[in-house]
Order: structure tokens, then sequence, then C-alpha cells
């Protein structure tokens, strides 16, 4: 085994070994599925291996979440990624160690302490996206324009990409972090604008899908406020007996998406389209290219 293989193996025992957190997804499956178990209950299913319910709770107690990624991401190349045959001695290393670690929840049960079952390590690296390229040219992005103790995490959400990111959208992503490297919403605005990138074609014009998505926004805000309206003089009964639908919209998911699109699009392309005037008659609000999503999202509610 190489030393590079030996430090990664080390780090990931090291991190298992210190605890793993309960998360508010993870407490809400056991609690929703096992009806607030105690820790006592919890020790009795991970030890039943004709339990139904055990694997994929041990699945999910196993899902390396972020913050874990962005401790082993400093032990990759920070161009590319790993080849399986790496990931393979990873796994046998690991799957010749006995780790005992904890489950550690935040209220008022006890630490639950378990062993890292060696069958479930192969699913836990392919989790990890260790094989997972990052192109040279946002490596290079990511080393000039964003600081230091934001590189692992930016790292970590371009490795955990779904979709193969062709040429236009690696110079668009290059200009997105050379323009918001030193945002304060770095982070926030680069998972929106990953899960935009991963929807369309490579060769797609990026500027006019965010205005299209800005624009739609903004529709559903304006019909939103208008059922709301509707409903200061009806009651919904009536309203739905007259054929009136019910915007299923989330307004503070729409706020957040426009804020998001205005933020981009100001920070890269130095522009935003023009909106029907009836539309920010109604929102009753301008956006600026500094403002705070959450200062934009209190004035908009």
């Amino acid at each position: 085994m190489s030393e590079s293989h030996r430090r990664l193996v080390g780090k990931i025992e090291e991190l298992l070994r210190a605890g793993i957190e309960v998360g508010p997804d993870l407490l809400g499956y056991i609690d929703a599925t096992f009806s607030n178990p105690s820790v006592k209950d919890l020790e009795g299913i991970v030890a039943d291996e004709s339990d139904p319910e055990r694997e994929g709770l041990l699945e999910l107690i196993f899902f390396p979440d972020e913050p874990m990624q962005q401790k082993l991401e400093e032990l990759l190349p920070e161009a590319g990624g790993l080849g399986q045959g790496d990931v393979d001695a990873v796994a046998a290393a690991l799957s010749a160690r006995c780790i005992h670690t904890a489950l550690v929840f935040s209220d008022w049960r006890d630490r639950l302490w378990l062993d890292f079952p060696p069958p479930l390590v192969t699913t836990f690296l392919q989790r990890l996206n260790l094989t997972r390229r990052i192109e040279p040219r946002l490596a290079m992005a990511i080393s000039t324009h964003v600081a230091p103790a934001g590189r692992m995490a930016v790292r970590v959400k371009l490795r955990n990409t779904h979709q193969h990111m062709g040429g236009g959208k690696v110079l668009f992503l290059c200009d997105f972090l050379s323009k918001l490297g030193g945002d304060d919403q770095l982070l926030a605005c680069l998972e929106f604008t990953l899960t935009v990138l991963e929807d369309i074609e490579d060769d797609a014009d990026v500027y006019a899908v965010l205005m299209d998505r800005r624009r739609i926004g903004w529709q559903l805000l304006q019909k939103s406020a208008q059922f709301e309206e509707k409903l200061k003089r009806d009651n919904i009964e009536t309203l739905m007996l007259r054929g009136e639908r019910v915007p299923h919209v989330s307004r503070e998911e729409l706020l957040k998406t426009i804020a998001f699109i205005e933020r981009i699009s100001l920070a890269v392309f130095g522009r935003l389209d023009p909106l029907d005037s009836d539309l920010l008659k109604s929102a009753d609000v301008a956006f600026r290219s500094d403002a705070d999503l959450s200062e934009i999202i209190r004035r908009m509610q």
C-alpha cells in the first residue's frame, strides 16, 4: 500500500473513531421508523441481522456527509480523482481493520457504540466520490479565487456533482468562481448553480436559462399573491368550487431562487433582464447585487 493510501485509510479511521453525529435527517428517520427508540432498542436492531430495517439504518449511519468529505478532500489530488485500483486498495485495508465508532445523539439519548461493518466499506467509499475528477481548470480557479478556508468545501461540492461538466459549463464555473470566490454566499450560490447546470445541456445559454427561471419564479409569486388576495374575500371552499387552483408553491423557496439568480447573474454577467412591470409592482421590491440573501427574503415577506 502506498503512503497516500495509508494516510487516507488512517484519516477515515480517525474520523469514524471520533464518532458520528446524528444530524436532523438521520434523527428524523430513526424516530419515524423505530418510534423514538432508546439506545438499547437501537442496539437490538443493529445486532439482529434478520431485522429488515437493519441494513437501511446502517447505510444511513455510515453515509459520509460533506463535513467528513471536506476533511478527506485534503488528501485527494487537487485535479482529478483516485483510480479504481486505489479505491480498492483503500477498501481492502479498511475491511481488514476493526473500526469501533459511536453514534452521537444531541438529545437525551446516550451514545450508541457499534462497529463499522466490512460489507458497507465499498458503499461508504463510493459515496465519497473518490474517483470523480475535478477538471484542472476548475482546480486552478479554486486555488486562485477561493479563500483557503473555503476551498475544500467547494471541491467537495464539485466532486459530488452527478453529471459530467463539459467545456461550456467548465468555462462558466471558472467565471463564477472568479467573480464569487470571495462572496459570503459562495457555497449556497454554488450549490444552486450546480443543480441548474445538471438540468441543461453543455452548450446551453446559462444566462438565458437563469433569466427564464427568474421570470417563471416572479410569475408564480404573482399568482400566489393574487390567490392570497382572493382568500381575503372568499374561503378556500368557495374558490375551489369556482374552479380556482390552489398554487402549490413555497414562497420562501421562490424568493431564495430569485435571490440566487440575481446575485449570480449580476456577478458573472453584470446584468439582468427587465421584468414585466406588473410583476415588479406586485412584488414591490428591488434587488441589489450586494443585498444579503436574508435581507432580500425579509423584505419580500
